[in-house]
């Protein structure tokens, strides 16, 4: 045996959502863990590059520029003029020292041992901690091992990245200032996010996306409804183009693209997808392989092709959630241990944090047409200030157990309604932006049904709702047999 040996149930390499979860749940079983990660990046990719740090930055560059409060102060309105990179920075480092406490109390509490530095497969139970800066080095030895060590972003080969005018999204939390222009290489859910970030702030900014379309798992009209919003923002679309060079001179960037359009820019952020951290894990000594993004091929119940060893989060591939990457970790530590998991939720909402904002739960319209399944469609329209927005909501049979708590009777609640004073129906507005809109469908058996949650807006709220119901029809001619009446909750 090594004589730095050490012995634990389980080892999990990588501290992120799944990594944290996992290592957490083992702990409640009674089970000895080990945790291993980079120096500086406890809390994973989730606390330090990604989900953490692009939300912190996004809220800021809301608050900073005024852009929510413009309905109630003038399209000028700004908190702050001449924004700069700290002003954008400054609240996101403190929120991720926060979060790295958090976790570290965490783990801590539920005895879990941390080693820092870079883990690499000695063999299939045992894994050599190296410390970054060529000290100690460790061996552990694992009953089971979860791999949970997140991405990182794709860097496409030719593009030469100096973290300065040409960017990947972590490179964007170094950044030196606020380009008066750019190009996002990338119409995925990261590039759509910072290229609305930048266009807030007043950068003028152009997404370039080989695909004809964007955010294809999403609904068509809820991301053409987006594609306004974002075009109010001056943001420029170029679909169908794919980048074949960028250059970097002393004024900025060129960005050139297969048509032959070039497209000058003082920054580039490439956000060509993301590839698993798996590079320097020396899997081959595992007996483990990945495809060509780096990720770890899977079983349901998170295990690889080696018994004892499981993977889950990023690594593993969609739909990389925070959320979805905590149940992941939870469950893996359960199947290794032999205790009964019901398993991951069939139905997993689904947020993507550009301005304004989006989610959704279940499948589309596009997927229930081609899988042949029969639903109708729900459009609720309303209005938060002068800007129109919409709820779609789908009803099939995946999200007909979805149920909210009924109100009073008809009659009994309109005549509460009438005694109210005006200081409740304020708080009932201040309420409303943070309820679920319902839609409740009288078919031949009622189902109330949940839609996404209403976007925070102006302190008053003035709402217009046209409530609409639409049967739509998949290829095999299916209409309700009842079709009911739709009515707004």
């Amino acid at each position: 045996m090594h004589p730095s040996m050490r012995e634990y149930d389980l080892v999990v390499i990588g501290s992120g959502p799944g990594g944290q979860k996992a290592a957490i749940a083992a702990a409640k079983l009674g089970k000895t863990v080990a945790i291993i990660e980079r120096d500086m990046m406890l809390g994973g990719v989730c606390t330090n590059t990604g989900t953490i740090p692009s939300k912190t930055l996004r809220e800021a560059v809301l608050y900073l520029t005024g852009i929510t409060q413009r309905e109630r102060y003038g399209a000028s309105y700004h908190v702050k003029e001449n924004i700069t990179p700290a002003d954008l920075l400054a609240r996101t480092q403190h929120v991720i020292a926060k979060e790295q406490d958090v976790v570290r109390s965490q783990l801590i509490r539920n005895r879990i041992e941390l080693y820092t530095g870079h883990g690499r497969f000695i063999d299939q139970r045992t894994v050599l901690v190296e410390d970054q800066h060529g000290g100690e080095r460790i061996a552990v030895s694992g009953r089971y091992i979860v791999i949970a060590t997140g991405t990182k972003p794709a860097q496409p080969p030719g593009v030469e990245f100096d973290e300065e005018k040409v960017l990947d999204s972590d490179g964007i939390l170094h950044l030196k200032f606020v380009p008066a222009s750019m190009v996002v290489v990338g119409a995925g859910v990261i590039g759509i996010e910072y290229a609305s970030m930048f266009a807030a702030l007043g950068t003028k900014v152009t997404v370039v996306e080989k695909r004809h379309t964007m955010l294809d798992f999403c609904d068509r009209e809820i991301v053409e409804a987006l594609q306004f919003h974002l075009r109010e923002l001056a943001l420029t679309f170029r679909f169908g183009e794919e980048v074949t060079a960028v250059e970097v001179g002393a004024s900025g960037t060129l960005t050139t693209l297969a048509s032959g359009k070039q497209i000058p820019a003082e920054a580039v952020l490439y956000s060509a997808g993301r590839q698993g951290q798996t590079d320097h894990l020396d899997l081959a000594n595992a007996g483990l392989e990945t495809d060509s993004r780096g990720r770890i091929l899977v079983d349901g119940k998170f295990r690889t092709k080696v018994d004892h060893i499981y993977a889950v989060g990023d690594v593993i591939g969609f739909p990389a959630l925070a959320a979805t990457s905590m149940e992941q970790g939870r469950l893996a530590a359960h199947h290794a241990f032999g205790e009964p998991a019901a398993g991951v939720l069939e139905l997993q909402p689904i947020g993507i944090y550009t301005i304004p904002e989006l989610s959704y739960v279940g499948a589309t319209e596009v997927e229930l047409t081609n899988d042949s399944i029969a639903y109708e469609v729900g459009v609720s329209r309303y209005r938060i200030g002068r800007r129109p927005n919409r709820r779609r909501l789908p009803r099939h049979a995946q999200t007909a157990g979805l149920r909210r708590r009924p109100k009073a009777a008809g009659g009994a609640h309109r005549r509460h309604q009438r005694h109210r004073t005006r200081a409740h129906r304020a708080d009932d507005d201040e309420l409303w932006r943070h309820q679920l809109l319902a839609v409740r469908y009288d078919t031949a058996q009622t189902q109330t049904l949940a839609a996404a949650t209403a976007p925070a807006a102006t302190p008053r709220v003035r709402r217009s709702l046209d409530v609409k119901r639409t049967h739509r029809t998949p290829a095999d001619g299916f209409h309700p047999s009842q079709p009911g009446q739709l009515n707004h909750m």
